[in-house]
């Protein structure tokens, strides 16, 4: 549930994609120099960001290592392919106006983002709630770039964890845009993305920045009631806040 707390703490102050060539793990899309390749990504996202409002910019974010060192790792549910870098497809949206702003890191479910019930019932939605509140999304595509259909029936907590560093990483991009507030950048998820979230916000960090709060919706949390979880300090003293998944 998302309480007034975090959207307190979040504000203060269609879905047109750019279609992009998708990564087949092989080609070498880096070329000899990545931090020119990164450097150039950086300032595209930026000029899309600074262009996208209400509807959709798709960018390309690099993958940044943390609880995994190599994009794609062989799993079935990426039909065994290995690859050591990658790119996420990450949907911008922010609302209307001038910025800086503070955005919400969006992780689907088990099933992806092939279906477009999950743009209609699950982005689309939370995404009017948030830009009524002044707040930017960010959608990221955990599974395009993978070639992963879905994980629904793999090893679910092991994917949640892998996708933290999806998360960490389209945070790291947003950081570094003029028109987004890096210190209030939060995530949220559903399902598989919840169970990400909860990964995301442990107290073991493999990534150096923070996320400001975190929401996780109706998410597998087996593995994770003895877990530990980080407490923004604006957040530390509030009642209900503490750092443990409530057991009943």
């Amino acid at each position: 549930m998302l309480n007034s707390g975090v959207l307190h703490t979040l504000y203060r102050s269609g879905r047109n994609d750019l279609e992009a060539q998708s990564w087949d793990g092989d080609t070498p899309i880096l070329g000899p120099c990545p931090r020119a390749a990164f450097t150039l990504a950086r300032v595209l996202g930026a000029a899309l960001l600074a262009a996208s409002a209400a509807t959709g910019q798709t960018v390309h974010v690099p993958w940044r290592a943390g609880n995994t060192e190599r994009f794609q790792t062989g799993a079935v549910e990426e039909r065994r392919a290995h690859s050591a870098q990658g790119w996420l497809p990450v949907t911008i949206s922010r609302p209307a106006g001038v910025g800086p702003f503070p955005f919400v890191v969006l992780l689907h479910g088990c099933g992806g983002l092939h279906h477009e019930a999950s743009w209609t019932k699950w982005v689309q939605p939370w995404t009017d709630l948030f830009h009524a509140q002044g707040i930017g999304t960010a959608v990221v595509d955990s599974f395009g770039p993978h070639g992963v259909d879905h994980i629904c029936t793999g090893n679910v907590a092991r994917w949640a964890v892998r996708r933290a560093d999806d998360a960490y990483s389209a945070r790291a991009w947003l950081a570094e845009q003029p028109a987004v507030d890096a210190q209030r950048i939060a995530v949220m998820g559903m399902s598989n993305g919840g169970r990400s979230v909860l990964a995301a916000l442990r107290t073991t960090p493999q990534h150096p920045e923070r996320f400001v709060a975190g929401v996780a919706l109706y998410a597998g949390c087996q593995t994770d009631v003895s877990s530990n979880f980080h407490i923004p300090p604006n957040l530390a003293d509030s009642p209900g806040f503490s750092g443990k998944i409530p057991t009943y």
